[in-house]
């Protein structure tokens, strides 16, 4: 009897689901039906300067819109402007150096070679102390980012950090 009582039951709901999706089918078909009418009108409606006006309007916004494309591409080309810019400065600074080589003697190479060797490596190094800190940043959002997940999680069992799940029992 139990089994007959619940196959009967869903055979209610089901039924009750069917018509519910119909009616909303329903609806959907109405609306649409509605929307086109609209525009039938609308159509017929705009055929002075109404259609020309909309028309314009479309297309100035359509430029701003590109506008604002260009202006975005021109922001991201940016980076590649400064690089560039970059590399001709240090080509023009080879440059110089060169000619300032020209006339010196075998001591004054020597001692600017040293200055250039310790230019390059004090360069290299704080380049790297800049990598390491952004480094550094990275790896503390995503552990704070994993700690709140953790504690969370554990703070459903009762207690808030990991250290702390010995001193109280597991359970």
């Amino acid at each position: 009897r139990e089994r007959r009582e619940k196959k009967r039951e869903e055979e209610e709901e089901k039924r009750r689901k069917e018509g519910r999706e119909g009616e909303r089918e329903k609806k959907r078909e109405e609306e649409r039906k509605r929307g086109e009418e609209k525009r039938r009108k609308k159509k017929g409606r705009e055929r002075g300067g109404e259609r020309e006006k909309r028309e314009r309007r479309e297309r100035r916004e359509r430029k701003r819109e590109e506008e604002k494309r260009r202006k975005k591409k021109g922001r991201e080309r940016g980076g590649e402007r400064e690089k560039r810019e970059r590399k001709e400065r240090r080509r023009e600074e080879e440059e110089e150096k060169k000619e300032e080589r020209k006339g010196e003697r075998g001591r004054d190479r020597k001692e600017r070679e040293k200055r250039e060797r310790r230019e390059k490596k004090r360069e290299r190094k704080r380049r790297e102390k800049k990598e390491r800190k952004e480094d550094r940043k990275e790896r503390e959002k995503r552990e704070s980012v994993c700690k709140k997940k953790r504690n969370r999680d554990l703070s459903g069992r009762g207690f808030l950090f990991e250290r702390n799940r010995g001193q109280i029992g597991d359970g």
